[in-house]
């Protein structure tokens, strides 16, 4: 591989700590059905998946009487209305990471399954949107991933050749729709369990201080 020219960023776990946030917005939605998701379920089965995938999920698995739908519509109203009040926080690093490529003059992108009304807000709020030449949301694609639609459309709106991308993501779901894009994919997570689930990414590391100096001493930038 030769020198990265361009960087695609996974959004929630990889760039900001959303994993709490979207439990608790899922657990809120699902209330008045007297269900209550346990952390562990929603890491292993829901994180990193599109919200019309985990509403169907959970329909069926809870045998709800609301369709999918509908349950995606009060899952986004409830994230809407709740990150307006909370707090979004970074991941370890993350914003130095961005700083760094910024430095490398190494172009950004983001690639999220999350909605664009969602994505840009929080930008605009965390005064992250300045890194990123453009985003890739759930909105901009036929199908999210896991399917390589994201990816492909982020390759052909950064216009650079794919063996100069990378990309960081922290899920399978992620990783594979970054390698079924036929793109190097590096996965960013601290939990050892999620971590052998991550066995397709290129390399699996614990944070971004681990990934630059990978990087570096590969000397990629």
């Amino acid at each position: 591989m030769t020198k990265i020219k361009a960087v695609f960023f996974d959004f929630d776990g990889t760039l900001v700590n959303s994993d709490n946030f979207h439990f608790n917005c899922w657990n809120e939605s699902l209330k008045k059905f007297n269900v209550k998701l346990k952390y562990h379920y929603y890491l292993n089965h829901l994180a990193g998946i599109p919200t019309s995938l985990n509403a169907e999920t959970l329909i069926k698995k809870y045998a709800l009487s609301i369709t999918i739908k509908d349950l995606s519509t009060l899952k986004d109203s409830i994230t809407k209305n709740k990150i307006k009040k909370e707090e979004i926080k970074f991941m370890p690093n993350a914003l130095a990471i961005l700083q760094r490529f910024e430095k490398e003059k190494i172009s950004m992108f983001l690639v999220t399954g999350s909605p664009r009304v969602e994505v840009d807000y929080i930008l605009k709020k965390i005064e992250i949107e300045k890194y990123f030449k453009s985003s890739i949301t759930r909105n901009d694609v036929t199908k999210s991933k896991p399917a390589p639609d994201p990816y492909l459309k982020a390759i052909l709106k950064s216009n650079i050749n794919p063996k100069n991308i990378i990309v960081f993501e922290d899920t399978p779901n992620g990783v594979a729709s970054a390698k079924s894009a036929n793109l190097k994919c590096f996965a960013i997570q601290t939990n050892l369990k999620l971590q052998k689930k991550l066995i397709n990414a290129d390399k699996t590391f614990k944070n971004f201080n681990q990934a630059i100096e990978y990087l570096e001493n590969k000397k990629l930038i």
